[in-house]
């Protein structure tokens, strides 16, 4: 088949192979703004945008090992010249990966502002805690 378009909207990411997708933290539907080529008929090649990388990693249920990443993919996901369309993988019965390569690249502070807080930050139990620099009236 010629591939004559890819969407990368038809595919989503789940955390089982079957999946009622009901419950968003444990699926992702990528938006169409993700680049999604297919360099032979057979592989189909995804570059996550920031924005469905970061609603992927968001939900702590998907995605964080292959025993949790599943495929499923609608027909409008690649159709060829001819008009064919791909052969649909139902969330019901989703693919299982078959490569996972566990993310590790450190998160990276991209804008910091100071707004009435003080540049103590404490971390505790993977959380941050920000304290005030001073007590600021919030009447007008």
């Amino acid at each position: 088949m010629l591939i004559y378009y890819t969407l990368a909207s038809g595919i989503t990411l789940q955390n089982s192979q079957s999946q009622d997708l009901t419950n968003s933290s444990f699926f992702y539907t990528l938006a169409s703004s993700t680049n999604l080529t297919m360099p032979t008929n057979l592989v189909l090649v995804l570059k996550l945008n920031n924005s469905d990388l970061n609603e992927i990693k968001s939900r702590s249920r998907l995605s964080t090992s292959p025993n949790d990443t599943f495929l499923s993919l609608s027909e409008i996901t690649v159709r060829g010249t001819s008009g064919n369309s791909i052969v649909p993988i139902p969330s019901t019965n989703a693919m299982a990966v078959s490569n996972y390569v566990q993310d590790e690249t450190p998160p990276q502070l991209k804008q910091h502002r100071k707004c009435g807080i003080s540049s103590k930050i404490s971390h505790l139990n993977g959380r941050l805690y920000f304290q005030k620099d001073d007590m600021e009236s919030t009447s007008s």
